[in-house]
């Protein structure tokens, strides 16, 4: 079964995987993330973020795997693991 659930201010709602974004543009990442642009570019820059795919002349996304992987680096460094 490839269905997550999600609650929101009008009850239970269910998504299919399938359904979800794989790549995210730069709107959708800052609100995935709530960081600001400048911020996200700064640890581009730094190296501690994944930089993203150019897929278009002056467009650039996120594989969302990618994203959910650097949260979860940054919550194991967070937890001194």
């Amino acid at each position: 079964n490839n269905q997550t659930f999600s609650i929101n201010n009008k009850g239970l709602h269910t998504m299919k995987t399938e359904n979800q974004p794989h790549l995210l543009r730069m709107r959708s990442l800052t609100a995935y993330l709530d960081l600001s642009r400048g911020y996200i570019f700064q640890q581009i820059n730094e190296g501690s973020f994944p930089p993203g795919y150019i897929i278009s002349v002056g467009v650039r996304a996120w594989k969302k795997s990618e994203i959910d992987e650097w949260i979860e680096k940054r919550i194991r460094m967070g937890r001194g693991e």
